[in-house]
């Protein structure tokens, strides 16, 4: 869908467009996986943890499998030392020979991992070995045997070799003692002729501690460290691998997030803009079927939303569809659509009504598979205000020029009937008493002061407006006019009741033009109730929102003149202000009129309600000054 997916709202049963009250935009969004609701450093700290337990890991496994290799070349080293000795004591009766000796630890050492065993004396010199190279030459100096201390408990060291495999070396002395006397016997020497001296050329084992090593090939140890080493290589980088996809992620989640937030509040903002848009506006897809409508169109059409949304726009809005076809503003050309610019249409709608609408269709320019527009959005921009606009301007340029054409009448007007008046005196005067001259010059007298008000009236209506401007308390000319008109109320049984709030703040009036306002709408209430009634006078404040306030705290002060007469039939209540029209016998139907000009003077309105058989009521709306609501607001 196109430009309706990012519009689209939802419009709740009991939502008043008419009210033009903004509403909150919902945004209609996929809720966020919940695992990107976690804090991003949640990620950060996790790697960092996850590295240090494989850094341990890897730490601790190698140290002890260096342990455990170094305790299995101890225990190697010990077990075939003993097997050397246990072999020795065993063949104690034999007469070994040196071939023989040597043939034992050639065999002894046969082992592949096995480097070399030797026997040296206390000096580290060798006195005998399984490789014979290394017999009579040093296999430890003097100072590094000290440095060793052997004992008869094994114990072992890594042996570093110039250009060669390094070699873990046991050692520990060897025990020969209990059999030297008998190979004394025999004549035998037990290792060489080299490990023995006798000055009376009988052969000994000579009286001192004799060390025996046994050297491993760490070969295999290091080709076991050397494939942890690559091991580790590899955790580690798979590792880093982790951690920068970790980081990469991380970057990804606060980019999304960051986006997201955007589309959120770039949505709220498009959503909150449409319901407060003074313009109404219908989108509908490429099928025609109306994806989106905001307040201001909903007050338009008078329907709600959830009527029209999903259905098709020749069926949910007829009037307007019709409007469409009549007027071209969206015409079929083949593949391409034709839109002209904004024309004026009537639309009726499903309650009857006749809406003067400014409309336009702009397509939705989102490309689709078959290269066609995804749809349209129809903008209203209702021209019924405009319209009562105009025709009150054009009212108001009649009467101003009638005006202007009345007061030149009324002065040419006014000379000779101020001839007249004075001769119509004249003619009274010289009449008899109670003769026929005498009441024909009093009516002529009559008339010319009729006809005289009647041009006064004409001039106050033409006359610019001048106010005399004070601030006073509105209680004030209602209760002038009141006291002017009161003996007509108690003549006719009328009730007057007054509602005013105290305090009252002051307003800025013109004290004598609003009494004359007051005391024309006074005078018309008790000309409408000749049989008696209740005449109610009430001050009330609004907000401009409208909503009703406490005294003196609102906007607007409103002033209520309401009679329980015969009423004015709806028909007749636009047309009350007009100049000369009246209901009444003698009326001159100037009285409303100047009523309205001095309110409009002020920068107020005057609003009518009426019900025949019931009663009317005029509510004056006049501007509350701010200073007056802050000074009424600390009182």
């Amino acid at each position: 869908m196109f430009f309706p997916r990012i519009l689209k709202q939802k419009v709740r049963s009991g939502d008043a467009p008419a009210g033009r009250t903004p509403r909150r935009a919902a945004v209609h969004l996929r809720s966020m996986p919940s695992w990107l609701a976690f804090s991003p450093w949640i990620v950060v700290a996790g790697s960092l943890l996850l590295a240090l337990m494989v850094l341990l890991m890897d730490y601790r496994g190698g140290d002890k499998e260096s342990a455990v290799a170094t305790r299995i070349f101890l225990e190697r080293g010990t077990s075939l030392i003993h097997a050397y000795e246990a072999t020795l004591q065993a063949g104690m009766g034999f007469q070994w020979t040196d071939e023989e000796l040597q043939a034992l630890l050639d065999k002894i050492g046969t082992s592949p991992d096995i480097h070399y065993i030797a026997v040296t004396d206390e000096q580290g010199r060798v006195l005998a070995a399984s490789d014979t190279r290394l017999v009579n030459s040093d296999l430890v100096g003097p100072e590094e045997m000290e440095e060793l201390a052997p004992s008869r408990r094994a114990r072992g060291h890594i042996v570093n070799l110039a250009g060669e495999t390094p070699i873990f070396q046991v050692y520990q002395l060897l025990s020969v003692r209990q059999y030297e006397e008998r190979l004394r016997r025999h004549g035998h020497m037990m290792m060489s002729r080299r490990m023995m001296h006798s000055s009376s050329g009988a052969a000994r084992i000579p009286n001192q501690r004799l060390t025996i090593f046994v050297g491993y090939d760490m070969t295999p140890l290091l080709e076991a460290e050397s494939a942890d080493a690559r091991r580790a290589l590899i955790h580690w980088s798979v590792l880093a691998f982790i951690g920068a996809a970790g980081l990469l992620t991380l970057f990804l989640v606060k980019g999304y997030q960051r986006s997201r937030l955007l589309v959120q509040e770039t949505s709220a903002f498009t959503f909150a803009l449409l319901d407060t848009l003074p313009l109404g506006l219908v989108a509908v897809d490429q099928a025609n079927r109306v994806t989106s409508i905001n307040p201001e169109a909903e007050r338009i059409t008078g329907l709600k939303g959830g009527d029209v949304l999903g259905r098709d726009i020749s069926e949910a809005l007829p009037g307007l569809w019709t409007a469409l076809n009549e007027t071209g503003v969206m015409e079929e050309h083949g593949e391409e659509r034709h839109v002209p610019r904004e024309q004026e249409v009537r639309c009726v709608f499903g309650d009857g009504r006749r809406v003067p609408l400014a409309l336009t269709a702009t397509p939705v320019a989102v490309p689709s598979r078959n290269g066609r527009n995804s749809g349209y959005a129809f903008i209203l921009r209702d021209l019924g205000e405009i319209r009562r606009l105009q025709a009150e301007i054009r009212r108001q340029d009649r009467l101003a020029a009638l005006g202007h054409m009345a007061a030149g009448i009324a002065h040419e007007i006014r000379n000779p009937l101020s001839a007249i008046k004075g001769l119509a005196r004249f003619f009274r005067e010289i009449s008899p008493e109670g003769g026929e001259e005498a009441r024909v010059a009093g009516i002529m007298t009559q008339e010319v002061q009729r006809l005289d008000r009647v041009v006064g009236d004409l001039l106050e209506l033409a006359r610019p407006d001048k106010l005399n401007l004070t601030g006073i308390s509105p209680a004030l000319p209602l209760e002038r006019a009141a006291n002017l008109v009161r003996a007509d109320m108690d003549k006719l049984g009328i009730r007057y009741t007054q509602e005013v709030p105290s305090p009252c703040p002051e307003v800025m009036l013109d004290a004598d033009r609003m009494t004359q306002v007051l005391l024309n709408l006074f005078l018309n209430a008790i000309q409408a109730m000749p049989g008696g009634g209740t005449l109610t006078t009430r001050i009330r404040f609004q907000s401009r929102s409208g909503e009703e306030d406490a005294p003196g705290s609102g906007d607007i002060l409103l002033l209520d003149i309401e009679d329980t007469g015969e009423g004015i039939p709806k028909d007749k209540i636009h047309q009350i202000f007009s100049p000369y029209y009246t209901t009444k016998a003698r009326g001159t139907g100037l009285g409303l009129s100047l009523v309205q000009k001095i309110v409009e003077a002020h920068d107020g309105e005057i609003e009518v309600a009426s019900t025949v058989g019931k009663g009317t009521r005029f509510t004056l709306h006049l501007p509350l000054p701010a200073a007056a609501r802050e000074e009424h607001h600390d009182k």
